[in-house]
């Protein structure tokens, strides 16, 4: 007897994606399912079916990310006005149901006769009463000296049902909206989304540096203008540092992606999927801008353009949210300051911008 079909699964697979992101409830996908030489599928005899594969507590999901695209506009006097674009991440799941059946392979070239007494073994296999499919095949033919083992095949195969629609976890646009929705006067701001585009894969972007988890602002401030200042080879100076903005209880989610073993009726599956914990976090900002020995009359002027820099509606609205582009905004804008106060950049003047994060409890 010959074994093909594999027991593996892998969630992150770009076909198995690409079919839940159209697909409708209750409509099913398969690995890609290669003959053996020489044997082929039984047309005639269904499949063994040995039912679902039990799942974790959060059940099963194929998860992808949606990256949305979204404008910030200013009501002006003449109308509105973008000041700022970000892009956010919305991960999507849809509930699946993982199930193995056994489907019969007949080598090629059996008589009509032959392939009709296999199918009929097969066919009267009973899951789960009937015990091991192998050793119940063996055991039916044993006596029967037209039939051998050679003549049979059993292939493993999974199917993936959608069960219901995707979720959308769209805590990055709700955390989006409610800051700039509590730090604006009135209704001088607009959120508008400008693309969306699902992708064919669970994307999530490496931390930025300036993303730290010390419980400690002003420290983290501090080690990252000393490394900007060494990297710049800037020597006699001091840091001055100053919280500018603070959300609580934002709520944070991670997936650890790893193989499980699934013992599915008699057989084994692996199958790669994510495990999700979430937790509480508060995030402060910390503005950070180093002042040279020699600049120390000015430092007034310098920090006041850090100040406003990191309070234009282009940084603070996306401050929690996209750090990265807050941050090319925020130096571009202190540049900008600079130079318009003095006609030149000032050597060894630099200055960022560090959220570092508080873990309101475990991750769980």
């Amino acid at each position: 007897m010959i074994y093909l079909g594999d027991d593996k699964l892998d969630f992150s697979d770009t076909e198995l994606i690409l079919f839940m992101q159209t697909a409708t409830n209750g409509a099913s996908w398969q690995p890609l399912f290669t003959d053996a030489p020489g044997y082929s599928q039984s047309s005639k005899a269904k499949p063994i079916e040995l039912g679902a594969a039990p799942a974790p507590t959060e059940g099963f999901a194929v998860r992808w990310t949606v990256l949305e695209t979204w404008g910030v506009f200013e009501k002006t006097n003449t109308g509105e006005q973008k000041v700022l674009e970000t892009t956010i991440r919305i991960f999507a799941g849809r509930p699946v149901e993982v199930s193995l059946s056994i489907q019969l392979l007949l080598r090629d070239g059996l008589s009509d006769a032959i392939q009709t007494k296999i199918e009929a073994v097969f066919s009267a296999y009973q899951y789960p009463a009937s015990g091991d499919v192998d050793t119940y095949i063996e055991e039916a033919i044993a006596n029967d000296s037209s039939l051998n083992l050679l003549m049979i095949g059993l292939a493993k195969r999974i199917t993936v049902t959608a069960v219901a629609d995707a979720v959308y976890d769209r805590s990055a646009y709700e955390n989006l909206l409610r800051w700039i929705s509590e730090n604006q006067e009135g209704e001088q701001y607009r959120l508008v989304r400008l693309s969306s585009n699902e992708l064919d894969r669970v994307d999530i972007p490496p931390k930025d540096k300036n993303q730290t988890e010390l419980g400690d602002p002003k420290k983290a401030a501090e080690q990252i203008a000393e490394q900007e200042q060494e990297r710049a080879r800037c020597e006699h100076f001091e840091t001055r540092t100053w919280k500018v903005a603070r959300t609580d209880w934002i709520p944070e989610t991670r997936w650890t992606w790893g193989w499980h073993l699934v013992h599915s009726g008699c057989v084994y599956l692996h199958l790669y999927y994510p495990t999700t914990e979430t937790r509480d976090v508060d995030l402060v900002a910390e503005v950070w801008v180093t002042i040279p020995d020699g600049l120390k009359p000015v430092e007034a002027a310098i920090r006041k353009c850090a100040e406003e820099a990191s309070l234009s509606a282009a940084v603070y609205f996306i401050i929690f949210s996209d750090l990265t582009s807050a941050l090319i905004a925020f130096r571009a804008l202190f540049v900008e300051c600079i130079k318009g106060k003095f006609s030149e950049a000032l050597t060894c003047v630099n200055a960022g911008i560090v959220v570092d994060t508080r873990p309101a409890g475990p991750w769980h």
